[in-house]
């Protein structure tokens, strides 16, 4: 399902176009950066916008242990967390590291009052 979504935005966003670029891993948030109080969702969303762009890295994946572990907590399918993020507003940037900004993901606030967010 993750790759179906996947093919779905590259051929619908990206017009069947990679992206030239790679996420670098050292500019990802820190695990302990929380929005809204919520631990490890700013990671997930830079890493699942990666992952729809087709710019994660081979040394990074999508839905692994920690990401798991929050998408579980949620009641969250990974496929149906990128979704989301893409369906409900847009994908913010990553943010720089540990910044922890307090602001609510532009998908998320997009995404209330509508379902699960």
């Amino acid at each position: 399902m993750i790759e179906s979504v996947r093919r779905d935005y590259f051929l619908n966003v990206q017009d069947g176009r990679p992206s030239s670029t790679l996420l670098d891993p050292e500019t990802l948030p820190a695990k302990d950066a929380t929005v809204d109080g919520i631990a490890w969702l700013p990671r997930l969303a830079a890493k699942a916008y990666a992952k729809l762009r087709g710019e994660l890295p081979a040394s990074l994946m999508y839905a692994c242990g920690g990401d798991r572990a929050f998408l579980e907590n949620y009641d969250l399918d990974p496929a149906e967390f990128l979704t989301a993020l893409w369906r409900c507003g847009g994908i913010p940037p990553p943010s720089p590291r540990g910044s922890g900004s307090g602001q609510t993901p532009r998908a998320v606030d997009g995404c209330r009052g509508r379902g699960r967010f």
